[in-house]
């Protein structure tokens, strides 16, 4: 989990430091979602990362707790942890019948996988998901 994110940070922004910080590609990340608060249309400050290997996972901390080098213009200090929610399966199954998979929720406002550096659909939800109303 990656905490203090800048106001108006985006998964686009999320990803582009990872990668630009070497965790792009097989040995990176295969999990991204950075939570939207929907009546604001911003990010809520906080992501969840998930390492396909867990010996970069001490690497994703180390170079992310402290972290201060947006591509924005802000003066949050990142705040690396583990969260509640380990695995890539785990974190499928907390948000593939979550109401942000619904429709109406733009795909980038949604968790994304990924294998290497391309962006994988994400498994269906496997029930009606209720409708997020959006305000964006």
């Amino acid at each position: 989990m990656l905490r203090n994110l800048p106001c108006g940070f985006t998964r686009n922004d999320l990803l582009e430091i990872l990668d630009h910080e070497g965790f792009a590609g097989v040995d990176g990340y295969d999990f991204v979602y950075v939570p939207i608060d929907f009546k604001r249309g911003l990010c809520k400050g906080y992501s969840f990362v998930n390492m396909v290997a867990v010996e970069h996972l001490q690497r994703l901390v180390e170079v992310f707790d402290g972290y201060n080098r947006w591509s924005r213009s802000s003066t949050k200090v990142c705040q690396a942890s583990m969260s509640h929610t380990q695995g890539l399966t785990a974190n499928i199954e907390r948000y593939q019948n979550s109401p942000v998979m619904c429709d109406a929720v733009p795909d980038i406002f949604k968790p994304a996988l990924f294998v290497g550096k391309r962006q994988v659909p994400f498994p269906a939800p496997t029930r009606t998901l209720p409708q997020v109303a959006l305000n964006l």
